[in-house]
């Protein structure tokens, strides 16, 4: 008798001394989802895993009969079957003569084991509970009512525990309903945007449900992981309408990503109909990126002082306004663990920077233009956010949660001045009239623009340029700044002939001032040159009925909002040639640029 045999036995003989038989160790099979309900005719898919009371890895292995009621299901096949040195497999259902579970209900079972001859399973590197087997049924077509489905450990295989006294079995069944409505049905879902730089975004997670055939729509649910979340464990989702209750509705959620390492998650939603049914559950993908490689200037502890205690002693906000390409990355540092700090950027984590060295231009001085005027904060930071509007989305966090949203920080700011306020003595340039569009004859690249007048009581103006945006601009599109010569003496009218209009579509013109001593006019004067006979950029008739108008916009926003639009848009959407800022996808911008064809401004 080996020492092995020999210290079970004397463990064996202490154990049953002291306790009696009611501690013996158990063997735990358990099959999951416990209960779930699904339509006539649908896959019903279970999961059986195993452990021990001990957590003993030197057993022989385990043997289960899995009993089925077979006018109701119909067994398909294992699946994921957990490792073994001699497996036992009996995937043809057999007669439960003998009624072996006690259920009447069941008629029919099917046998797997898992055994090993150096009573070494299951591995040793999966203690624990370890998965078995995934059990594929499919629930008969026309048949309704509720079936069960037991597993239970085979005592003929029942293993010893590590003291080498037998286990209990303990044994698992699963109940499932068969419903006559099939389940709601999920599709499209999307993430809105897929891809952000780590801790700067909040997404919008979205998916269509359609309960047609089930009554209505009840709630919907989103889960993170390799595969979907067990039915009803996800998080709540919202309906895009306000209220769940209709026969399809729309399903969406606000996604908070500051807290999200790099990497590709995918996320599952599904729906629930008023039945309770579950229905399946569909993926979208979202990529958090690293934060940028240009890391601000000025990171250590974002905006450092010489010691802890200097930066208890600063009273009131502490304001960083930072310009340059992508600064919205910048944003949710400044919050960490500190009250009082304003974080103003000039873009989102992703956009470049519109800067004109010549003339000073950008969201940073008209920004300060306007602090110096005597503006407070927020309505500095809303004029230059929506003169640069077209070009960059600027950001701003107040409340100190390190996320832009405007209808909470901007009111924080409203009345935030920095330095004494009051309004200068200087006042800021005045914009007269800007020439009506114009439409470039057939061959024609150049167009003369004129401005004015443009006056500036006291100071006098120092420059005037137009900012030309061509047709499907994007952050990678050339947008050129030219200067306004001032066309006669005393006329304050000031003009230029711009050149290079190639492209079919509108190119805005927007022409700004600057006085002597900096300031900039309050808001820029627009016009338009038309091109009709150039190369061609983008048509957003996105339901090519012939004409641009409502309908198309409409199109776009239920793509942003990720309602179907399969049936609106005829052909494969990569054809179209519908993308006005060479992203590759309906976005904002071709929503903006339809509205403004309807308007008449392009």
């Amino acid at each position: 008798m080996t020492g092995k045999n020999i210290r079970q036995i004397v463990s064996v003989l202490f154990i049953l001394g002291l306790f009696g038989s009611a501690y013996a160790s158990t063997q735990n099979v358990t099959v999951s989802p416990s209960a779930t309900s699904v339509s006539a005719g649908s896959p019903v898919v279970l999961t059986v895993t195993h452990s021990t009371s001990d957590n003993c890895q030197d057993i022989s292995g385990v043997g289960l009969k899995i009993f089925f009621n077979s006018s109701l299901l119909t067994f398909n096949s294992f699946a994921n079957v957990y490792p073994s040195s001699f497996p036992i497999s009996g995937d043809i259902p057999q007669d439960d003569s003998g009624n072996e579970d006690g259920d009447g209900a069941t008629d029919k079972f099917v046998v797997i084991g898992w055994g090993d001859t150096l009573n070494e399973w299951p591995k040793p590197d999966d203690p624990g509970t370890v998965t078995l087997v995934t059990l594929n049924f499919t629930s008969n077509a026309e048949q309704f009512g509720t079936a069960n489905v037991n597993i239970k450990i085979d005592t003929g295989s029942l293993a010893d525990d590590c003291s080498g006294t037998p286990y209990t079995p303990i044994d698992s069944s699963a109940v499932i309903t068969l419903s006559d409505t099939p389940p709601p049905v999920a599709a499209n879902a999307a993430i809105f945007p897929d891809s952000v730089f780590q801790g700067t975004t909040i997404v919008t997670l979205t998916a269509e449900a359609d309960a047609t055939d089930a009554g209505s729509i009840a709630a919907g649910e989103y889960s993170r992981g390799v595969s979907a979340g067990a039915e009803g464990s996800g998080t709540p989702m919202n309906a895009q309408d306000g209220s769940f209750g209709g026969t399809a509705e729309v399903l969406t959620i606000y996604i908070d990503t500051s807290g999200i390492t790099p990497g590709t998650y995918t996320y599952w939603v599904r729906a629930q109909d008023a039945g309770g049914n579950w229905g399946n559950a569909v993926s979208a993908s979202l990529i958090v990126k690293p934060p940028l490689d240009a890391e601000p200037t000025f990171q250590a502890a974002n905006i450092r002082f010489s010691s802890v205690s200097d930066t208890a002693m600063v009273s009131g906000e502490m304001i960083t306004v930072y310009d340059a390409c992508n600064s919205g990355s910048f944003l949710p540092l400044p919050a960490e663990g500190t009250l009082n700090r304003v974080t103003v950027t000039a873009t989102d984590p992703e956009s470049k920077a519109l800067f004109f060295a010549e003339q000073g231009f950008s969201f940073s001085s008209l920004f300060w233009s306007r602090i110096r005027s005597g503006y407070a904060v927020g309505p500095s930071f809303v004029y230059a956010r929506d003169i640069m509007a077209e070009y960059q989305q600027a950001m701003t966090d107040s409340n100190g949660d390190g996320l832009y949203f405007p209808d909470e920080d901007i009111p924080i700011v409203d009345e935030l001045i920095i330095g004494r306020g009051g309004i200068p003595m200087s006042d800021t340039p005045i914009m007269g009239t800007v020439s009506p569009k114009q439409f470039l004859e057939t061959g024609e690249m150049q167009a003369f623009v004129t401005a004015g007048p443009v006056t500036d009581e006291g100071d006098g103006i120092s420059t005037v340029w137009a900012v030309i945006t061509p047709p499907c601009y994007s952050a990678e599109s050339l947008v050129t700044d030219v200067p306004l010569t001032l066309q006669e003496p005393d006329t304050d009218i000031y003009g230029a002939v711009l050149d290079g209009f190639s492209v079919n579509g509108v190119y805005t013109i927007s022409i700004y001032a600057k006085d002597k001593m900096g300031y900039f006019c309050t808001e820029p004067v627009e016009t338009y040159i038309i091109k009709t006979d150039g190369s061609d950029c983008a048509d957003p008739d996105l339901n090519r009925d012939g004409g641009i108008d409502l309908k198309d916009a409409m199109i776009a926003l239920k793509v942003l909002a990720g309602i179907s639009v399969i049936d609106e848009i005829p052909g494969n959407y990569a054809d179209l040639d519908i993308d006005v800022n060479s992203d590759d996808r309906i976005g904002m911008e071709e929503v903006l640029f339809i509205l403004q064809v309807v308007a008449e401004l392009r």
